[in-house]
């Protein structure tokens, strides 16, 4: 089997295109809304269901790791 892959895809273009994008959206906010904004992105996004089962099985730190 074999993978098409397009010839073109500049990834750091790509990249900064999102980070100017959440940087737009986010221009303003407090950081609690910045935290909000990021948290309904990560529920929406394609990888929902992993963050959702990750966040599922959070415990709470022990003493021991916190410093």
């Amino acid at each position: 089997m074999t993978m098409k892959t397009k010839e073109n895809f500049d990834c750091l273009a790509f990249k900064d295109r999102a980070q100017m994008r959440a940087a737009r959206d986010i221009k303003g906010m407090t950081p609690a809304q910045i935290i909000a904004y990021y948290d309904r992105r990560v529920a929406q996004g394609p990888f929902s269901d992993l963050w959702k089962s990750l966040s599922e099985q959070k415990r709470p730190m022990s003493k021991s790791r916190v410093r």
